[in-house]
């Protein structure tokens, strides 16, 4: 799999490299993992290649106009093999791509249950994010620690945790009927959430040790997905943003851009 392919590219629709992207997939996003990481690890499972244009150009026109970037955000996903679907929104892009590659269960109760474990990553992810840029505050880790990342019965008894934490998770990926959240016979972009929510967490050192602890089936499940066929050769290649955030990217780049006016 060749996601990122090599050599100098402008956005989808311009550029001499245009026709040769024709029969692929284009996601426009930043540098880094963030919300276009569950789109990435979906194409990957479903050993699709696609294509990431460079996001330099790409950022004056999201400021400047509507027609592509219609909420004036990033990811954006051209699905070229069609020519019709080119949609914002991280989460419309992941259902797309989950009913396209059959990664929404085999029917209508599986694909209800993987909505919820979905809607359920995505809030929990923005917990960690909340808790992402304080990680050398011991009292912020230790708190989200105690709520978040609470084993179940300590969450249950946490009056201040009133939404979801990863014990909720783990008592679904604990489900020995099948190695698939929801009993579904094949992972679906429910999978594909929870092993972005945990690898998050991984790549933590600050959180990454209570998370290995705590919840074991999550740590099962997590080196499952990650041993599949599309997703096995993605994680190990270089095509893999080392920036969980796209947050981290841009700090980068405000501090690169900062440290060049200093030295004018």
């Amino acid at each position: 799999m060749q996601p990122h392919q090599a050599g100098p590219h402008l956005v989808a629709q311009e550029g001499p490299f245009s026709a040769a992207t024709a029969s692929l997939p284009v996601l426009q996003y930043f540098p880094a993992r963030g919300r276009a990481e569950p789109t990435r690890l979906a194409l990957a499972l479903a050993q699709v290649e696609w294509f990431e244009p460079p996001v330099g150009p790409i950022l004056p026109l999201l400021r400047r106009q509507l027609d592509g970037w219609p909420f004036r955000q990033l990811p954006r996903f051209i699905d070229e093999r069609n020519g019709k679907v080119d949609i914002v929104q991280s989460m419309a892009i992941l259902r797309h791509i989950a009913r396209k590659f059959e990664l929404y269960g085999g029917d209508e109760q599986e694909a209800a249950f993987i909505d919820m474990v979905v809607d359920a990553a995505q809030e929990l992810r923005a917990q960690l994010k909340g808790v992402w840029w304080r990680r050398g505050d011991a009292g912020a880790v230790a708190d989200y620690a105690r709520t978040t990342l609470a084993r179940e019965a300590d969450l249950l008894a946490a009056s201040d945790q009133p939404g979801p934490g990863l014990a909720c998770l783990e008592r679904l990926a604990a489900d020995e009927e099948s190695p698939w959240l929801g009993g579904c016979g094949r992972p679906s972009v429910a999978d594909v959430c929870v092993f972005d929510l945990v690898d998050c967490h991984l790549a933590a050192p600050e959180l990454a040790g209570a998370v290995r602890e705590r919840f074991p089936a999550l740590m099962a499940h997590h080196r499952r997905f990650a041993a599949q066929p599309g997703v096995r050769e993605y994680l190990s290649s270089g095509n893999r943003h080392p920036h969980v955030f796209a947050d981290d990217w841009r700090a980068l780049q405000a501090e690169g851009a900062a440290g060049e006016e200093a030295r004018k």
